[in-house]
Order: C-alpha cells, then structure tokens, then sequence
C-alpha cells in the first residue's frame, strides 16, 4: 500500500500535464461568473437595475428575472438602442456591482 501511494505521489508530480482540466467555472471570464451572482440575487438587485434603467417597467424587470439576454432585450426596447449598446450598459453597471 505505502508503496502505491508513493508511486502515486511520483507519477503526480512527475506529469503534472495529466491533471484534469479546470472547470468551467473557474475558466470563465471574470463577467460570466459576475452575472451568474447578479442573476441568483435577482430579488436584491433588481431595485438597483430600477435606478440604473429607470424606463423599465417592474413587469420588463420581472420577466427578466436575472435572464441577462431578456434585460437587454427590455433595455432595447425602452430605450430605441441597439443590442451593443445595451450590452455595454449592463457591463458598465455590472462593474459597479459588488
């Protein structure tokens, strides 16, 4: 046994490169990981998305419901711009998020 677990121990140092891959969620961008927070808090953060887009009805932000592709389809539509712009205020505000 003892003998096993230190040729257990050689291999693992020896190949680090057989070491799983990390996951996903420790490989995703810093904004991924930061929405999937803001959308499991939805119920906190919502007032602050209020202040942010004041035109968005409370019925656009619950349909929203966290769903980031749904706020800035509601971010679209209230306030006549394209999809790039709405995605850059939703980063910005994002960074603004602790």
């Amino acid at each position: 046994m003892r003998k096993a677990l230190i040729v257990a121990a050689a291999l693992f140092v020896a190949a680090p490169a057989a070491l799983p891959s990390p996951s996903f969620a420790q490989t995703a961008a810093p904004a991924a990981r930061t929405w999937d927070v803001i959308a499991g808090s939805w119920k906190r953060v919502k007032g602050s998305v209020k202040r942010q887009w004041g035109k968005l009805t409370h019925n656009d932000i619950a349909e929203a419901n966290g769903k980031r592709d749904v706020l800035a389809g509601k971010i679209q539509a209230r306030y006549g711009i394209d999809k790039a712009k709405a995605d850059a205020q939703i980063d910005a505000w994002l960074k603004g998020q602790k």
